[in-house]
């Protein structure tokens, strides 16, 4: 049987406003300021999203997004997050874009199994990999038919 890691994986994970990368890469302007940070996040598999605190969404600047999602931490606290994003995130080489959950004060930026999936990440020996197996994409079959005027 193999013995469940003593604390939880971390690793140092840069994010940014994801409205203000767009806007700069719209204008063409390296001088735009993009707001960014680099936060530690702890691995929580069972919650589903990448869940930021309010101290990392004020830096960042983000936009509320009239939603609220169910989720489930790893100490098995239920919790009801409001929605906020883009935020776009990077470890080391693989980066990607999502919409983030809020939790509250300062508690600890959490890495949820979308995240780590969306950033082909997964958890060895107690710490982050880089999944680095060929990505898989379904295919995916449509039947089109013509919509009569």
């Amino acid at each position: 049987m193999t013995a469940l890691p003593t604390k939880p994986v971390s690793a140092v994970v840069e994010f940014a406003n994801y409205d203000d990368v767009a806007l700069a890469r719209e204008s063409g302007s390296k001088s735009s300021r993009v707001r960014s940070t680099r936060v530690k996040a702890i691995v929580d598999k069972p919650a589903a999203f990448l869940l930021i605190n309010e101290h990392v969404s004020k830096q960042l600047g983000l936009r509320m997004l009239d939603q609220r999602r169910h989720t489930t931490l790893a100490d098995g606290r239920e919790v009801v997050v409001e929605m906020a994003g883009p935020v776009g995130f990077r470890f080391r080489s693989h980066s990607t874009c999502m919409d983030v959950g809020l939790l509250p004060g300062d508690e600890p930026v959490r890495l949820g199994h979308i995240a780590l999936s969306a950033l082909r990440v997964k958890v060895e020996a107690d710490k982050l990999a880089l999944d680095e197996s060929p990505i898989r994409v379904p295919t995916l079959h449509f039947m089109c038919k013509d919509i009569p005027s």
